[in-house]
């Protein structure tokens, strides 16, 4: 079917954020190894993306694959420069249909500032190892089943569903009408 067709250009997904030191920098990856530091360098500006391209999926095609990512900012005065910026990604078969997995990296980035707004989850090392667990389970359960169901925490449960594009209505002449 075609969602097997989709969920099988699925190849890996991925976590960064600004270092204010270095620039962008890719902290965690499922499966390791997914893009290479020297990928990662030639994405890194559709990575972390200035203020007039946060909250927007951004698909480039690099070579073998294709990268769609989702950036954001959070603004508060804790933050080193005001500001935490970091991006969900997800790698892709080059010709793979990246249209399904948009709203699943808006959604799964809302839960991502949601939890960092609630309660430091990003902030606190502690707290933040655990989005290698949450890549890993995004992971592998959109390449199973193409659903994700996971328990973040006692109050968060992130809940995706892939859906395939729907077919173009069919064209309806005057007299059909």
């Amino acid at each position: 079917s075609h969602l097997v067709e989709i969920m099988d250009g699925l190849i890996g997904v991925t976590y960064s954020e600004f270092d204010n030191r270095v620039g962008p920098q890719l902290r965690m990856q499922y499966p390791e190894g997914v893009l290479s530091e020297e990928s990662f360098e030639t994405l890194s500006d559709y990575v972390i993306v200035g203020k007039q391209l946060l909250n927007r999926v951004i698909v480039v095609k690099h070579e073998s694959y294709q990268f769609a990512n989702y950036s954001v900012a959070i603004d508060n005065a804790k933050y080193e420069r005001n500001a935490l910026l970091f991006a969900l990604g997800i790698v892709f078969k080059i010709d793979a249909d990246t249209k399904p997995y948009e709203a699943i990296l808006r959604k799964a980035c809302s839960m991502l500032v949601s939890l960092e707004l609630e309660r430091e989850f990003l902030f606190n090392k502690d707290t933040k190892k655990q989005v290698a667990v949450i890549l890993e389970n995004l992971f592998i359960q959109l390449k199973n089943t193409g659903e994700v169901f996971m328990k973040i925490d006692a109050a968060n449960v992130l809940c995706l569903k892939l859906f395939k594009e729907p077919l173009p209505p069919a064209p309806v002449d005057d007299w059909e009408v």
